[in-house]
């Protein structure tokens, strides 16, 4: 394998077409909300903090696509599902993980400086580790699947680059503002996982998992995700 195809492979394994264009919108729109809320002026130095968390939501981004690759594996292939980690062997996908861990744990460490973001951003990764891995593994647990997915893609993300917001400008966003911002983008999430449910609604009855589709029925996920 030459390594343009390597670089390619490796590239897909972060499932970017999945999320970029509109997960990360969303949670950028939580950022330019929250510093309207402050009537600072915005520094060269707010920008750079800007910057890097957008880069600790791109890794986080990825960690999620690639956790729930490496326990799908097997489930996948039963469902004849695309899984983009399954091209590579054990002890590379096992590489390919711990790598994203340790690339978190960096960010983490040189790039958040508050307390309360901190909280945030490690709560978004405890979510997608109990969606995905066994035996905690709530995507086959029907509506707590749900509840995880939404509150890791877009509750805590949101929470993070909100109080990212407040602690480089020490200011103190209005509680409202912040309940608002949450119920938002909680079930904007809700909304996302429902649709991806309704799309892989045959693959999960192939495998036996316990959605709230197959559980209750792609009208149902239709109806609710129409509503959110």
């Amino acid at each position: 394998m030459d390594s343009v195809n390597v670089f390619k492979r490796l590239k897909s394994v972060s499932r970017s077409g999945d999320w970029w264009n509109w997960k990360v919108p969303t949670l950028l729109a939580s950022g330019y909300a929250s510093l309207l809320m402050t009537d600072v002026t915005m520094l060269p130095d707010h920008f750079i903090t800007l910057g890097s968390v957008l880069m600790g939501l791109v890794i986080g981004a990825i960690f999620a696509s690639v956790v729930n690759d490496y326990f799908d594996v097997e489930d996948d292939l039963r469902a004849g599902k695309c899984n983009r980690l399954a091209v590579f062997s054990r002890p590379v996908r096992q590489f390919i993980l711990i790598s994203v861990l340790l690339s978190g744990l960096l960010f983490g460490l040189f790039f958040i400086r508050g307390y309360m973001s901190g909280i945030w951003y490690l709560l978004a990764w405890c979510s997608f580790m109990l969606y995905s891995v066994p035996p905690f593994r709530t995507k086959k647990r029907g509506p707590w699947g749900g509840v995880f997915d939404a509150l890791g893609a877009g509750f805590f993300p949101a929470m993070f680059v909100a109080s990212t917001v407040w602690e480089m400008t020490e200011t103190i966003i209005p509680w409202w503002f912040m309940y608002g911002l949450g119920t938002w983008t909680f079930l904007f999430g809700l909304r996302g996982i429902l649709w991806h449910q309704y799309q892989d609604h045959r693959n999960d009855l192939v495998i036996g998992a316990k959605t709230f589709a197959t559980q209750y029925g792609t009208g149902k996920a239709r109806l609710i995700g129409a509503l959110l």
